[in-house]
């Protein structure tokens, strides 16, 4: 007679342990666009746009966030400039030939994704895409666990890298008063 022994066949559940997911942490990006030729803020509001895009098709569980602190889940909404202007703030510095220094333009939001930005940015489709654009997408200067002010800081419009954390906290606080 045969033996039809079930536990022979199958494992036992209850020993093993479910594998943790892992937390997803929130990073404030800097993308800085150092345009070849003359440029205006449309061509680089659209590389930008392109990168998130590509981001996101590769990344789905990377969300990221407007200046606004709004989710952007469909990135279908942008039509126009005036579109992608209302959701991001897009920062220009002029070059200076006497100094050697290239024009920027800076773009700061928040993603919030498991994955480290090190591990976005060294994709090999994203990357290739940020070298040909000459375009670098880095963490922001500031850490984690001042996130709260610097994201005041979108709300007024202010610029936290140029202020050391004290003095950004009256700026903010003092305009915020006002």
């Amino acid at each position: 007679m045969e033996s039809d022994d079930v536990s022979v066949q199958t494992t036992n559940t209850d020993n093993k342990t479910a594998p943790t997911p892992t937390l997803a942490k929130e990073y404030v990006v800097k993308f800085s666009f150092r345009p070849r030729h003359s440029t205006d803020q449309k061509s680089v509001a659209i590389t930008h746009f392109s990168i998130l895009k590509q981001v996101k098709q590769i990344f789905p569980s990377v969300k990221i966030f407007d200046n606004h602190g709004e989710h952007i889940k469909d990135f279908s909404a942008f039509h126009s400039t005036e579109d992608y202007e209302s959701h991001f703030n897009l920062h220009f510095r002029k070059g200076n030939t006497q100094k050697r220094r290239d024009s920027v333009y800076s773009i700061y939001h928040r993603l919030h994704t498991p994955i480290p930005i090190r591990d976005i940015r060294n994709h090999r489709k994203l990357q290739n895409l940020l070298k040909h654009h000459n375009t670098r997408m880095t963490l922001h200067a500031w850490n984690e666990d001042e996130h709260d002010i610097v994201n005041l800081g979108f709300f007024v419009n202010v610029d936290p890298t140029n202020f050391l954390r004290e003095d950004f906290e009256e700026f903010v606080g003092t305009t915020i008063a006002s």
